[in-house]
């Protein structure tokens, strides 16, 4: 059996990993993702940006955004039940709707992209 599988009921699985990579803004997170994920050439990862797991603000926190007094990277501007939500499922190889953040209105838009098990 490969290091990447395991056995489950006889058959062989997927072992899903998790990478995270932190750093401050414009410091070249994305570029080394991309890289790793050229240098692993699958099909099945999947991308996640903090951006997507904004909460939904509230008018007053919409109106600080729309004039750049509010704190985004604050740890309370992030869904983190809904992150970690996401995180598990993909863990566990579950489909996944990932919410798509909209910069220019500052809140998720209506439709949210899905990653699908058989990619991953």
């Amino acid at each position: 059996m490969e290091k990447n599988t395991m056995e489950v009921n006889g058959n062989h699985q997927l072992n899903h990993v998790i990478i995270g990579l932190c750093g401050g803004s414009a410091s070249g997170k994305t570029t080394v993702a991309n890289k790793i994920i050229e240098a692993l050439d699958v099909p099945w990862v999947v991308l996640l940006s903090m951006d997507s797991f904004y909460k939904v603000r509230s008018e007053r926190e919409q109106a600080l955004a729309a004039s750049n007094d509010y704190n985004f990277d604050h740890p309370g501007a992030f869904d983190f039940e809904l992150l970690v939500t996401t995180l598990r499922k993909l863990k566990q190889g579950q489909s996944v709707k990932i919410p798509v953040y909209d910069f220019t209105t500052h809140g998720r838009q209506k439709d949210w992209e899905g990653h699908h098990k058989e990619r991953m």
